[in-house]
């Protein structure tokens, strides 16, 4: 591979393609193109290199008719962040020992169509696990593309009635955005909000609890006065520029000790990190 710039990503996603053309992720590996050695320095543009990524260790079965999929990117939205230039990169092909996977294949343990049971495998739909939560607002993701950036927002509130008679919610929101005219200029930000009621006796589900909602959470609708209860919210903003990283939290607890009157508890933490190739 070769890159015009002196700092590169690569993604290697490792998928299984069903017959009908549904891909499933089976495993996936990155680098820092700047890691590609030890100690670790910038990449010479275009100059071609030798790389050589790991794939996470995983088992997967491919029943009959599947394809094996290999799909290389420099980018992988939200688990990376992007790379601080504008680029091109290059992937050389045309020489079989140049770019390839190496796969370790299990034999067959035994004459029986079935995959041995310590792989992972395709599964059905209906047999996948559902929300971890009982109830919540439906999920809202949105990808805002101009000729200037890239916006990505999202937005969840899930609730539950614990056994312990405790009411929970839970509101995560963040909004993403990387500008296209300077690729460092990449901004997250992200706010949590959790609340806890207390005392709760006298519902035995979640879908009994009258519901209210004041635009940063659902609360259950009940005289909260007499339960002890408490809000816990967390602010992140977390961007970049060509030469530095910005860290900036923000961890408010409100009633702490289930009191109307109690003082909030704030924690602070802010951070500056320059850039390296490391």
């Amino acid at each position: 591979m070769s890159a015009t710039a002196p700092l590169a990503h690569w993604i290697v996603r490792f998928e299984d393609v069903d017959i009908d053309g549904q891909v499933w992720l089976v495993t996936t590996g990155a680098l820092n193109g700047a890691q590609r050695q030890t100690p670790s320095a910038p990449l010479e543009p275009n100059r071609p290199y030798t790389i050589t990524l790991r794939l996470r260790f995983t088992t997967w079965t491919f029943f009959i008719g599947h394809r094996i999929r290999i799909a290389i990117s420099n980018a992988m939205f939200p688990t990376y962040w992007p790379s601080p230039f504008a680029m091109n990169t290059s992937l050389f092909l045309n020489n079989p020992s140049a770019t390839f996977i190496d796969l370790p294949v299990i034999l067959p343990l035994s004459s029986t169509p079935s995959p041995p049971p310590f792989t992972q495998r395709q599964v059905p739909p209906a047999d996948m696990l559902s929300e971890a939560f009982s109830g919540g607002k439906p999920r809202v993701y949105q990808k805002q593309e101009t000729a200037l950036s890239t916006i990505v927002t999202f937005e969840r509130t899930t609730y539950e009635l614990l056994p312990s008679n405790i009411f929970m919610s839970t509101l995560l929101a963040w909004n993403f955005t990387c500008s296209h005219l300077n690729p460092a200029d990449v901004r997250w930000t992200a706010q949590a909000r959790q609340i806890y009621v207390y005392d709760m006796y006298g519902y035995t589900s979640i879908d009994q609890i009258p519901m209210k909602d004041d635009g940063k959470g659902l609360y259950p609708n009940v005289d909260l006065s007499t339960r002890q209860h408490f809000k816990l919210d967390a602010d992140l903003t977390l961007y970049s520029d060509q030469d530095y990283f910005y860290l900036n939290f923000t961890r408010q607890i409100f009633q702490p000790n289930g009191t109307a009157d109690e003082p909030s508890i704030t924690f602070t933490f802010n951070n500056k990190h320059k850039r390296t190739f490391q």
